[in-house]
């Protein structure tokens, strides 16, 4: 089975799911990764295929004041408000776009995706595929 793996580019969403990762390769699955581009070395070392994000914005912890240097004024509700417009809900789409051209590429049977992408419902209804 051709297993898609897609995450966040950070390191707390990214690092759990490399042991489910692993032990789904080690049992004969193949096993892909849609994430940033700062993960492209490390799946080259685990031997999975990674497809970076395209339209996507890579936000890690140590560019997100880089990108939105208003940020780093917030704090409390706003900040949490403010992350989830900006590194949360504005990617879904770009996420999504992404994700569907993998498909077209390199077809898959199915999405392991981390939670916080919130596209698990456009994949599993737009393109038909199991998350």
């Amino acid at each position: 089975m051709k297993i898609l793996f897609a995450s966040q580019a950070i390191d707390g969403h990214f690092n759990p799911m490399t042991g489910v990762a692993m032990r789904l390769k080690d049992r004969g699955h193949e096993v892909a990764w849609y994430t940033g581009p700062v993960y492209a070395d490390r799946l080259g070392g685990m031997g999975i295929q990674h497809f970076p994000f395209r339209r996507a914005t890579e936000h890690r912890a140590d560019n997100l004041n880089e990108l939105y240097p208003e940020r780093a004024k917030l704090k409390g509700p706003r900040a949490i408000g403010f992350d989830g417009e900006k590194i949360f809900a504005s990617n879904v789409s770009h996420f999504f776009e992404d994700i569907r051209e993998v498909a077209q590429q390199d077809p898959f049977d199915v999405l392991v995706a981390d939670s916080s992408m919130f596209i698990h419902r456009l994949v599993s209804h737009l393109m038909g595929t199991t998350v």
